[in-house]
């Protein structure tokens, strides 16, 4: 495993490996990210930028590469859900990223617009109907609004199916 140290560097070495991994992990340019990893960087702090935009392959070469904490899996679920990448936000899940921050994850994803995420959710058992629903609405989602309703059981607040129909 790579020893982390990027964060022990002076402010302008550190600040060129950040921006130069954040831009080769956005771009899904796995050999760039590699290239900047050899001058330093430490690619597992953009895991979340990976997973938003699907990178699988990041990922998995992130997780080989580096003794991955909670932290960062939990980071991965966030950016997955962001992005609505239900294939990685799966694969975080596995690594035992904790209920609170799947319920965070998936209230993006339904403020947002990602359905697939929320019915991934949603088919494991509803964790938390009314924080789901609430984002769906502020986010102006009819059908993850509606699916959660329809799906999610008895909540502990009255929700206006036809809401949506009315503004």
């Amino acid at each position: 495993m790579k020893k982390v140290g990027m964060f022990d560097l002076p402010h302008h070495e550190f600040e060129y490996l950040w921006d130069h991994s954040k831009q080769a992990i956005s771009k899904g340019d796995l050999d760039a990210a590699k290239a900047i990893e050899k001058k330093g960087a430490d690619l597992f702090v953009h895991i979340d930028i990976a997973a938003e935009q699907g990178y699988f392959n990041i990922i998995k070469y992130i997780e080989s590469r580096y003794q991955l904490r909670p932290f960062n899996w939990e980071q991965c679920a966030k950016g997955a859900a962001k992005g609505g990448k239900l294939d990685i936000f799966k694969y975080a899940e596995t690594k035992g990223v904790c209920d609170a921050v799947l319920m965070d994850s998936v209230s993006h994803a339904a403020r947002i617009g990602h359905l697939n995420i929320v019915e991934h959710i949603i088919s494991g058992g509803c964790i938390d109907a009314n924080y789901y629903i609430g984002s769906a609405q502020r986010g102006g989602n009819e059908e993850i609004y509606k699916y959660c309703i329809d799906n999610c059981g008895p909540t502990t607040r009255h929700w206006d199916r036809n809401y949506f129909d009315k503004i």
